[in-house]
């Protein structure tokens, strides 16, 4: 704060706008990221939650006629989706009924029990345990596993263009604070050229060049008024400095 308080008013106009848009601009950035990734998971569930309303059908037939490979052949058809790591299909007892795993992911994958239902978010992948109907009788759950890649993806792009924005943002106040200072600074600065002047050569005749601004055209009449009153006392003390010279001039002779 001390090194702050040493720096030309220039410099010091120039870093609290900078300061004051550069808050702002982050607190935007980050507000609108952070809507974006619950936009973003919100928009995920409700991609895995199509998928499991889609095989429900199929699925509660193969549980209720006890048909555990017409229930592999339905989640055969998550192969097109790779994204979608494991779906597995446990019946009403909690037992896994009917498996499907894509290529390269591990049985240990697979829950012991069905999970609570609902989504379940996880370190790098999404799990949603849907229930499994029929006629409005439950008669099972189905467990999928996603990895949200398109998610991690766009969120890194979204972030990528929040950067671009808030650099570019930034760059653009920097040239208009630096314009827009001049505005306070150059009449102050101006003020204070003059006051020095006056101060090293005793020339109370000067003036500070007039300013528009209203608080800074209020000080500086105010400076030119306080100079006006010093010459006007200069004036009074010199003649009054001459008349008693005249008289003491005449009482020696």
């Amino acid at each position: 704060m001390s090194a702050f308080r040493d720096w030309s008013i220039k410099r010091k106009l120039t870093t609290i706008i900078m300061g004051t848009t550069g808050i702002a601009l982050l607190s935007a950035s980050l507000a609108l990221y952070i809507h974006h990734r619950f936009t973003m998971r919100t928009a995920t569930v409700q991609h895995l939650e199509m998928f499991a309303g889609m095989i429900e059908a199929n699925i509660a037939s193969s549980l209720q006629s006890n048909n555990p490979d017409a229930a592999g052949m339905t989640l055969q058809v998550l192969e097109k989706e790779p994204h979608i790591e494991l779906a597995c299909l446990f019946d009403r007892s909690g037992k896994a009924f009917a498996v499907h795993l894509q290529k390269g992911i591990s049985p240990g994958l697979i829950p012991a029990s069905p999970l609570p239902e609902g989504a379940h978010w996880e370190a790098n992948h999404l799990a949603l345990s849907h229930a499994v109907s029929l006629d409005g009788k439950q008669l099972g759950t189905l467990y999928l596993r996603m990895r949200p890649e398109i998610m991690g993806k766009s969120l890194s792009q979204f972030a990528a263009i929040l950067a671009i924005v808030f650099v570019v943002s930034c760059s653009i106040a920097l040239v208009l604070a630096w314009r827009l200072q001049r505005l306070i600074s150059d009449p102050i600065l101006r003020l204070a050229a003059t006051a020095r002047s006056i101060s090293s050569e005793k020339k109370y005749a000067l003036r500070a060049s007039e300013d528009p601004g209203k608080e800074v055209g209020i000080l500086i009449d105010c400076f030119n008024e306080m100079l006006q009153q010093i010459e006007n006392r200069e004036e009074q003390l010199r003649q009054y400095g001459s008349q008693l010279e005249r008289e003491v001039a005449s009482r020696s002779a």
